[in-house]
């Protein structure tokens, strides 16, 4: 009878084991694509983004009062907010990469040498600028690492996300003292923006100097042997797939947070011009 009772007790217990783990097993699976970008480094920079934006609208901005700094800082932060770029971002990249392009990136990324590349990069965005120069003056000796960087930074197309970045902030600061100024009235992108564009377009040299001295910064103590696998990996179908579809994603969701945060802004000033004549 005991054996009897005992043998229920731990067929009871077994069976309640195997429900929970079970539950564990048949529970939605870790997003490997949301691990992809925290590895790889891009979630940061899309934070870095993001946060870019809404903090630089409105520097130099005198005319505006407190209160309606703050409100318009409020809409800008809003559209340009982090977690919609990460969501542009993952479901792009999601789209992009199979499962099998997935795991293969994050065995790059979770290696040692991915770590150390990931890592050295994300701390050279910190670094004081005469630095990275002084680094990028020494490196332009070395032909075979400024191509390896020049390569490196045509892949990332970070020169074209820092241009396009400027180009948000600079018709976003137009648009908030437009609508702080003339409320009611149509904003005129179509006269402004050439304006913009070619401004941009000038500094793109510049723009991609300081690109090249962020990534020769950040390789300052990696091997010529360990930067030839990195750039083999962005070179691969699967690295290339995940850089398009990442940028995709990043420019994708400056031009869709532009236009809602120029919708509100057009909003917030309409409704304050109406309070005001009340």
């Amino acid at each position: 009878m005991r054996k009897n009772m005992k043998f229920k007790y731990l067929t009871s217990l077994t069976l309640a084991l195997g429900l929970v783990f079970s539950s564990l097993v048949t529970a939605a699976p870790k997003d490997r694509t949301q691990l992809l970008l925290d590895a790889s480094g891009m979630s940061e920079q899309i934070g870095m983004l993001a946060n870019m934006v809404s903090s630089s609208v409105l520097q130099g901005e005198t005319d505006m009062s407190p209160e309606e700094r703050e409100k318009t800082s409020e809409v800008f932060a809003k559209a340009f907010h982090e977690d919609k770029f990460k969501s542009f971002v993952h479901d792009e990249v999601n789209a992009a990469l199979s499962p099998k392009d997935v795991e293969a990136l994050l065995v790059w990324y979770g290696s040692d040498l991915g770590k150390r590349i990931t890592s050295a990069e994300t701390l050279a965005t910190n670094a004081p600028q005469q630095e990275l120069l002084t680094v990028l003056n020494k490196s332009r000796e070395n032909q075979a690492l400024m191509k390896i960087a020049a390569d490196v930074l045509a892949l990332t197309k970070s020169s074209e996300l820092v241009i396009e970045l400027q180009k948000n902030i600079a018709l976003s600061a137009f648009a908030a003292a437009s609508a702080h100024q003339a409320p009611g009235k149509p904003l005129n992108f179509d006269q402004v923006k050439p304006l913009i564009d070619q401004q941009m377009e000038m500094n793109r040299g510049q723009v991609e100097v300081m690109m090249l001295a962020y990534i020769l910064y950040g390789w300052k103590d990696i091997t010529m042997d360990d930067l030839k696998k990195y750039e083999a990996v962005l070179q691969a179908e699967a690295g290339t797939k995940f850089l398009e579809s990442g940028n995709a994603g990043i420019f994708k969701g400056m031009s869709l947070a532009f236009s809602d945060a120029i919708y509100n802004l057009v909003e917030l000033y309409n409704v304050k011009s109406k309070d005001d004549n009340t």
